[in-house]
């Protein structure tokens, strides 16, 4: 009966002064965790991008090398032919020397734009033939190699997690599907969590328990 009085009544605007303090900080919380997630979701995006177009870069590069070209010009046709986010990365990295910076540094800061393990094999390539010499066509070669077979593993394993992966979603989302489900069919019934100070620890309780386990099954 307190739950279907007139919004007017002292003891509606009393709950509802209940329900503020809970209110802010989840809504402050969601949109953190919101703009969080979204960037690593784009972070992720733009990786997986790269990485499926990387090994076949090296390859343009293998193949100048044993051309005869230089270093430089192969990597002004990795910037030239392939396609984004790989063109653009590999752009800097040519137009850094231009600028007056060396060779080294354009690859060290081309490595700290893509801090992926593949990109600090690739630069650890680069940087110890430059000093040292020798074969860069059958180093980059076996390089090439290492990223496919990388990438091959890679698509193995999200092949083999994807059933848990499912499975892990489901019930993370399963609570918050019957919150919403609660309701629209019985909304007085659910508004004790929201309303009563007994409801508000509860979805703390809750809440953390959410989070803990979510971090378990990732």
């Amino acid at each position: 009966e307190i739950y279907q009085c007139d919004w007017s009544s002292d003891v509606c605007s009393s709950d509802l002064h209940l329900s503020l303090p809970l209110l802010l900080p989840v809504a402050l919380l969601g949109a953190t965790a919101a703009q969080w997630a979204t960037m690593l979701f784009l972070r992720k995006r733009l990786q997986q991008a790269f990485l499926r177009d990387f090994a076949d870069a090296v390859d343009i590069i293998v193949r100048g090398v044993r051309a005869g070209l230089p270093v430089g010009e192969c990597l002004r046709m990795v910037s030239r032919d392939c396609r984004p986010p790989l063109n653009h990365l590999f752009g800097l990295v040519v137009q850094e020397p231009a600028l007056g910076a060396t060779l080294a540094a354009a690859l060290r800061r081309f490595s700290s734009r893509m801090p992926l393990p593949e990109v600090r094999l690739f630069v650890t390539v680069l940087s110890i033939q430059a000093k040292t010499g020798g074969g860069l066509a059958e180093a980059l070669a076996n390089l090439s190699g290492v990223l496919r077979a990388r990438r091959r593993l890679r698509l193995r394993i999200r092949a083999i997690s994807a059933e848990a992966k499912s499975s892990a979603m489901i019930i993370g989302a399963m609570p918050f599907v019957l919150g919403v489900v609660l309701h629209f069919a019985s909304p007085h019934y659910i508004a004790l969590l929201f309303t009563h100070p007994v409801g508000n620890t509860v979805l703390w309780a809750c809440g953390a328990w959410m989070l803990i386990g979510m971090f378990v099954m990732r």
